[in-house]
């Protein structure tokens, strides 16, 4: 079971200034649960096009997108756009967050009920904040309401567009425990970001878009292992695997725990690199 874009191209709508020109092409790309995939690329290389055909929000032109078998639908995937708190419209916080799973036919109380569970998921307190507008949170907290009107959909399946666009270190680390908790459930997870220093430790596969085109996938250690796979997409080479191959680490040994990279730094740097260094201060890996 997973979701699966099967050599999809989509062009540009007769609307659009760019009318006719591809946005996406021939790409095929697979979500499987309890995975956290990160697409990542250039500007206008494709990346939140690609998450709207997985999100069944627009149509292919060609090639096929299919959840568990089944040709997507809206509503089938979840998907938390990149400035999510501008979807809130409700009057209040409750009603904002019980208005995906009411309009999928769940009983009024029942869709509250399962709404102060998605709020306390996202570390909100329904009782603090449940009858406040929308409108009267602060950024942070708008954007964690936002995040559960998507989560209250209860999907299988969930697609997240540079989701720590603007968070300072404490909403990264919600994130960061957020992915974690939706994994360990199974959830199968599609992230776009330009944060690829905080995303790429946190994730299991990795693909690369450079105009329109999934140049490369594969899991991320493959991707960590050999960093120039990166100028494949225009990019630059995250800056903590940079700062190891700078001090002359050989890419065979490049890691992307930022402790081991601290041990190897701070022993002398010797080529063998942070996966193949023994640390000399009797810190076991990963450790503070």
């Amino acid at each position: 079971m997973s979701l699966v874009l099967d050599h999809v191209t989509y062009r540009y709508p007769s609307s659009a200034e760019s009318a006719g020109a591809l946005a996406v092409r021939d790409a095929c790309l697979e979500l499987e649960p309890g995975s956290i995939t990160l697409i990542c690329g250039v500007t206008g290389s494709g990346k939140s096009t690609l998450l709207r055909l997985a999100a069944g929000l627009v149509t292919p032109d060609e090639g096929s997108v299919q959840v568990d078998g089944e040709p997507v639908k809206p509503a089938m995937v979840g998907m938390v756009f990149q400035r999510p708190e501008s979807q809130l419209f409700a009057d209040t916080v409750r009603q904002d967050v019980a208005f995906g799973p009411r309009n999928l036919g769940m009983p009024q109380e029942d869709a509250l009920t399962l709404a102060d569970d998605m709020l306390r998921s996202v570390g909100l307190d329904p009782a603090e904040l449940g009858e406040r507008s929308p409108f009267a949170l602060s950024g942070g907290q708008a954007r964690r309401v936002a995040i559960a009107g998507v989560l209250a959909l209860q999907r299988r399946y969930l697609l997240f567009d540079e989701p720590t666009a603007g968070l300072d270190g404490a909403g990264k680390r919600f994130m960061r425990e957020l992915f974690a908790r939706l994994r360990a459930d199974g959830i199968a997870i599609a992230v776009v970001s330009h944060d690829l220093d905080f995303m790429l430790p946190l994730v299991d596969r990795v693909a690369l878009m450079r105009a329109g085109r999934v140049v490369w996938q594969g899991d991320a250690a493959g991707l960590v292992g050999d960093p120039y796979l990166f100028s494949r997409a225009g990019l630059r080479v995250p800056s903590l695997l940079a700062f190891q191959q700078d001090l002359g680490c050989m890419d065979g040994g490049l890691s992307l725990d930022v402790h081991r990279v601290a041990h190897w730094a701070l022993d002398g740097f010797d080529a063998a690199g942070p996966l193949g260094h023994v640390h000399s201060h009797g810190c076991g890996d990963g450790e503070d």
